[in-house]
């Protein structure tokens, strides 16, 4: 069976860059970077570099923290993540 060129580490959503779509993702190690490889049905596949250093990536995936719910929200939820960005009801950290 033929290898890939990179390994698998986790599956995510993400968003198509050109119509928006929410689109299945994997996150994948190559080569000492980490990139997102996600692929939209009408603008095809995309190769995104997320970071540089996969140990740090993994160090900070790795972090817990409790959740701080924000002192104000700014906006309602109408579309959910990822479409409604900013300080809505459902974000879980303040900023």
């Amino acid at each position: 069976m033929p290898e890939r060129p990179y390994t698998y580490y986790d599956f995510t959503l993400s968003l198509c860059p050109h119509c928006l779509r929410r689109i299945e993702a994997k996150i994948v190690f190559e080569d000492g970077a980490v990139y997102m490889l996600k692929r939209c049905p009408e603008h095809g596949r995309q190769r995104v570099r997320i970071a540089t250093d996969v140990e740090y990536y993994k160090s900070i995936r790795n972090y817990v923290k409790p959740s701080e719910t924000p002192r104000r929200f700014n906006m309602a939820t109408h579309y959910g993540c990822p479409y409604d960005c900013g300080l809505c009801t459902d974000h879980e950290q303040h900023s």
